[in-house]
């Protein structure tokens, strides 16, 4: 559902996206890149917001401070 509504949108002149807009709306990542490509846009006429979840900020953390020691 989500590349149908992200290309209805993008048709109807939308340029943004918010992918993480809540537990209950997000949107499928890959299926907005679906409706981003299948567009005759650029990709840079098109705004897309991505949140990272909690969850993921401890695996985020964790490989900037290897980086960081490794540098």
């Amino acid at each position: 559902r989500t590349l149908e509504l992200v290309t209805r949108a993008f048709k109807a002149g939308f340029i943004g996206v918010d992918t993480g807009a809540g537990e209950s709306h997000r949107f499928n990542d890959s299926a907005v890149g679906a409706a981003l490509r299948s567009s005759f846009r650029r990709r840079e006429d098109y705004y897309v917001q991505l949140k990272v979840h909690h969850v993921a900020h401890r695996v985020l953390d964790a490989a900037c401070r290897f980086r960081l020691v490794q540098e």
